[in-house]
């Protein structure tokens, strides 16, 4: 099976402002070639486990990217809440940065913490916060993010070797 999801159309949201319609136009398509062709590596590289797990982080990254650019169309401003988990969101979110971290990134986390909040907002934090921390460790740092429960609420840290950030996401989920 194709590592990467098919492309999925942006739902019909019509954005005020032509231009960003042709540019999400013009990434989709990208995006899509980009899909094609990891098909095509994908079928050459069955054997190699470490080729496949990088290419199936690429798609990731893909699909990511795919999703933004769905979601930068919305003109409504509401967001999309649903239960999500948390740890799962931040397993993903950091299989990614990993590759191109050049540091330790560690994840510590409590099974099954559950959030009600808008998913592509919480990648996107995590991503920025991971990212920020990746910086301020350096190539010989550590990154630790940690996912727990406090009370009723799910706390996502994410701490290096010096600052720590932490980022609470409001559900009594």
């Amino acid at each position: 099976g194709m590592i990467c999801n098919d492309l999925q159309p942006d739902g019909g949201t019509e954005p005020h402002d032509t231009l960003d319609a042709r540019l999400r136009h013009d990434i989709r398509q990208s995006l899509a070639a980009l899909r094609a062709l990891a098909a095509v590596v994908e079928a050459e590289v069955a054997e190699d486990a470490g080729v496949a797990e990088r290419l199936r982080l690429i798609c990731h990254e893909v699909d990511w990217i795919a999703e933004l650019v769905s979601s930068s169309g919305s003109t409504d401003g509401d967001q999309d809440f649903s239960v999500v988990d948390v740890g799962a969101v931040v397993a993903s979110t950091c299989s990614s940065v990993r590759l191109s971290a050049g540091c330790d990134v560690r994840i510590v986390q409590e099974p099954a913490v559950m959030a009600l909040t808008d998913e592509t907002a919480l990648r996107r934090s995590t991503r920025n916060l991971v990212d920020n921390a990746v910086r301020a460790a350096g190539p010989d740092g550590t990154v630790e993010v940690a996912v727990r429960r406090e009370g009723s609420r799910a706390v996502l840290e994410v701490s290096d070797d010096g600052l720590t950030y932490t980022f609470k996401i409001r559900s009594g989920v």
